[in-house]
């Protein structure tokens, strides 16, 4: 699946806190790993981070990361559970949409 940089952030945050069992928690962690930036993308993003907000002038082309379906199962539960209790945003969306096909 190709992601914008954007999207790689969005990504890191939703699945920082994920609970689950030992053998998904390890895919989540292979996730991350993939979805994480190299120091020449960090330098070249020219990242910068006010309190919890990060910001970026730089650009970096999308990244391709390989979501086998433990991953994905994993990802679409959490936005699953943003909609139920009604805590999905804007920014969400068109991750969301990605992910669920809608």
């Amino acid at each position: 699946m190709e992601l914008s940089t954007a999207e790689r952030f969005q990504l890191l945050k939703i699945t920082a806190g994920l609970e689950s069992n030992l053998a998904t928690l390890r895919i989540i962690r292979d996730l991350r790993h993939d979805l994480s930036f190299s120091e020449e993308e960090l330098q070249a993003l020219n990242l910068t981070q006010d309190g919890t907000t990060l910001r970026w002038t730089g650009t970096t082309p999308d990244k391709a990361v390989e979501l086998g379906p433990a991953a994905r199962g994993a990802v679409v539960n959490v936005f699953k559970k943003l909609e139920a209790e009604e805590r999905l945003t804007l920014e969400h969306l068109p991750l969301y949409e990605k992910f669920l096909d809608v």
